[in-house]
């Protein structure tokens, strides 16, 4: 059984909904242009499956490959196809000053919140809230993304509850593993944060047991990650592990992947029909044909087997 979670009518666990709220990737032309009709495609692919909300400019959004221009036309192009669905735009930066920019631009685009991680700069818990005092101030949400292993910079689970004390922070995605272990300490310390798991859903139930509220990921089967968390919060525990330890192996398989990730959930996506072409900015490492074969294998005898009805893509 789940433990019991603290009921708060606190306003930072109304910013943003539970549920998946779902890492995009940056689609690109077979020249690295930026695809504007894949990315409208995938946004409105991802509202069909129910997600909760849509992040744009993440690391699996290849923001660090993106020009500000080119930023700013990812965020105009999800938040017009989106809908009524939050959009929560990556504003990470190694600047302070950078970040504060971005997130007045994204909140010019209409963006309904933003994403940020902590300056490699930042290696202290001092320097970490000067920075997240600046940027929760800048005009919109934040979620402090937890996500050591690319940023460098570790923050401590009663460092992140001061931090989602601040005026202006609206959750914490949290990412360093073991991530359920993290949820706690982040909620003893601060048991009104609204918090969401990563890690391509490794953890999802042990996170939802912990008391996070939803996950924040990317995942080239978002309805069932959607389909988990509802049969979790409906108190299906049985069907909602039933339906994780499925899909499983896929979730553990794009997960182990490590920086090629990007690359096979383009793959992934591009054969399901819903952007037009795999590929991922350069450098990136070359695609393994082997693991490839294993994914599609992998993906047919899921798909198969699996009660869970698919997604089409809608082009």
């Amino acid at each position: 059984m789940p433990n019991s979670t603290p009921t708060t009518s606190d306003h930072r666990r109304r910013v943003l909904p539970p549920g998946l709220l779902n890492i995009m990737v940056t689609p690109f032309t077979a020249d690295e242009v930026v695809d504007i009709a894949s990315l409208r495609a995938v946004t409105r692919w991802a509202v069909d499956a129910g997600v909760a909300g849509l992040v744009p400019l993440g690391i699996m959004g290849e923001a660090h490959k993106l020009s500000d221009d080119e930023r700013d036309l990812v965020v105009e192009t999800v938040v017009a196809a989106a809908g009524d669905v939050p959009v929560v735009a990556g504003c990470s930066a190694e600047s302070t000053t950078v970040a504060v920019s971005r997130i007045r631009r994204a909140a010019e685009l209409g963006a309904a919140a933003v994403m940020v991680a902590p300056p490699r700069a930042a290696t202290t818990p001092a320097l970490q809230r000067e920075h997240y005092e600046s940027v929760a101030t800048a005009g919109l949400p934040v979620v402090i993304q937890d996500e050591p292993v690319t940023t460098g910079v570790t923050m401590t689970a009663p460092t992140i509850g001061d931090l989602c004390a601040l005026d202006g922070t609206a959750a914490v995605k949290v990412e360093q593993s073991p991530s359920p272990t993290k949820v706690s300490g982040i909620l003893e310390a601060a048991p009104t944060t609204a918090c969401y798991g990563g890690l391509g859903g490794l953890y999802l139930i042990e996170e939802l047991d912990r008391g996070a509220v939803g996950i924040m990921t990317g995942f080239g089967f978002p309805e069932v990650l959607v389909e988990i968390h509802r049969k979790y919060v409906s108190g299906d525990f049985d069907g909602a592990w039933e339906v994780f330890h499925h899909w499983m192996p896929l979730i553990r398989y794009e997960a182990q992947l490590g920086v090629g990730g990007v690359a096979i959930r383009k793959q992934l996506l591009a054969e399901r029909g819903v952007i037009a072409d795999p590929t991922a900015r350069r450098p990136v490492a070359a695609g393994d044909p082997r693991s490839l074969g294993e994914l599609q294998r992998m993906i047919s005898r899921l798909s198969e087997s699996s009660t869970l009805s698919s997604t089409g893509a809608r082009r």
